[in-house]
């Protein structure tokens, strides 16, 4: 297979293009896939390098108990620790202002043995005191990673509070600023920290948001962040959705690996073009999903028209510029009730994972709340949902909640005294999302039966639930038939 079949960005669509001859709208999930970044990430030497922000909060609620400041301090310096030499990183301490903790001159530091240990001391010297304005910390953050545009810019956010010295508003207006500069991952620690804050945070700034429930799983959670950090080598990838002129952007979401709502977000070229920043990558894949308004009036029937293309966009000097082909979203209008009655696998999927992680919420929110009741029929919903649809990460979140008698049948029992902590966590992680198109059936065993099917067009091995397999091959959209004996 050709370097250019196994490296840079690729995209695709999945879509059932075909609508009832009053419909108005199409829905499509995109595919886009980045495959050996390292190796198209430099032209004549030139590297791509890592800008890195810790945002540690050093409120005084980080002493009650003393241990949890101390546990973010071995957090903070494995993640320290975690930075490969060269990176340029900073500690900030975070209250109701912001502070820089390391390098004490503004600026960014080059990691290395000396400087390492330089911040690690410096962690270590931090006491807790004051109140809590992340709006302030992410500003500061934006500010020293401004002077590295070139680089994969990152943020790390921890913290166990609420946004006190600070309005939504002031907070908004930051995240304003800062959206398409750098990218934030938020973690939430301790039991005193609001999980509808950090997702907003990260959400906005296309990062993750996860709370770590336990101190003693905080330094390989920290770790591991920073591990997936120096994995980006790429720094600024946008989506450019082009409509026809009859047709308009409705909505986009991040599906995959999470949901967050990146209609807000989009930047309106012209009147039918819109652009979306989706931050730094690594060899990964995320799916996006698209709503488009069409109006069918004077459209012809019984042949595929053009609603909308979608790019790929890769930002910034030094990185490969080769052409990536773009998504084309179809409708077809038809009196077939056989074509437009039809459910996009993918498209099905994440209605399904949206359902899962309403029920998630909907369930720890009860459980807060001591309504026992309704408690065991969300997470018992959940639990059934999550089983369903192969979504572990979620599972493995609930069972922390609950013991799990049937998880087919959604039959639960409430664990009972369980730290807040962990309620907080299951609550966030609710919008981890498992990959369209791979739902589980368990054979007799228990264990998940799939079929495999290899696609004719690209050689690619997709797998699916059994009996059916997989509808579309997960690399290129190609439409396997309906049952896998029509493809003999």
């Amino acid at each position: 297979m050709s370097d250019r079949a196994e490296t840079g960005f690729t995209i695709t669509v999945s879509e059932n293009k075909y609508l009832a001859e009053q419909d108005t709208e199409v829905v499509a999930v995109l595919t886009v896939s980045a495959t050996g970044l390292g190796r198209l990430s430099t032209v004549d030497g030139a590297g791509s390098d890592t800008a890195e922000v810790i945002l540690l909060d050093c409120s005084g609620s980080m002493s009650d108990p003393p241990t949890k400041l101390a546990a973010a301090k071995r957090a903070t310096c494995a993640a320290i620790d975690a930075l490969r030499d060269g990176v340029r990183f900073a500690v900030v301490r975070g209250t109701h202002e912001a502070a820089l903790a390391y390098p004490q001159r503004p600026g960014l530091a080059v990691a290395d043995r000396r400087t390492r240990t330089e911040a690690k001391d410096a962690v270590n010297r931090l006491v807790a005191s004051g109140g809590t304005a992340m709006g302030r910390w992410l500003a500061l953050g934006g500010e020293l990673l401004a002077d590295h545009p070139s680089a994969v810019r990152h943020a790390t956010l921890i913290t166990d509070g609420r946004q006190e010295h600070e309005t939504r508003a002031e907070l908004d207006a930051v995240l304003a600023d800062c959206t398409g500069r750098f990218v934030c991952d938020a973690r939430g620690i301790g039991d005193h920290w609001e999980p509808t804050e950090l997702l907003h945070i990260a959400a906005v700034l296309n990062g993750q948001a996860r709370g770590v429930a336990r101190f003693d799983e905080m330094v390989a959670d920290f770790r591991d962040l920073t591990v997936a950090a120096m994995r980006r080598s790429v720094p600024d990838v946008d989506l450019r959705v082009r409509t026809v002129a009859t047709a308009r952007l409705h909505e986009i979401q991040q599906v995959h690996p999470t949901f967050a709502d990146l209609t807000p977000r989009v930047v309106r070229r012209d009147d039918r073009t819109v652009e979306i920043a989706t931050g730094s990558w690594a060899d990964e894949t995320r799916e996006y999903q698209v709503r488009i308004a069409v109006d069918p009036a004077g459209q012809p029937k019984d042949e595929d028209l053009l609603a909308a293309r979608v790019d790929v966009l890769v930002r910034g000097a030094g990185f490969d510029a080769r052409p990536i082909p773009p998504a084309l979203i179809l409708v077809h209008w038809t009196d077939d009730p056989g074509l437009f009655t039809r459910l996009d696998e993918k498209v099905t999927h994440y209605a399904g994972q949206e359902e899962l992680g309403d029920a998630v919420r909907a369930g720890c929110d009860a459980y807060n709340s001591g309504d026992a009741a309704t408690a065991v029929e969300q997470l018992g919903r959940a639990v059934m949902l999550a089983d369903r649809s192969g979504n572990e990460d979620i599972l493995r979140n609930l069972r922390r909640l609950v013991e799990v008698v049937d998880a087919a049948a959604g039959l639960v029992r409430l664990r009972t005294d369980v730290p807040l902590s962990e309620i907080l966590a299951t609550y966030t992680g609710s919008v981890s999302t498992s990959r369209g198109g791979r739902a589980r059936r368990l054979d007799a065993e228990g264990t998940a039966a799939t079929v495999s099917r290899t696609c004719p067009e690209c050689s690619f091995v997709s797998r699916g639930a059994a009996p059916a397999g997989p509808l579309v091959c997960e690399r290129c959209s190609h439409q396997f038939p309906a049952r896998q004996e029509d493809a003999h």
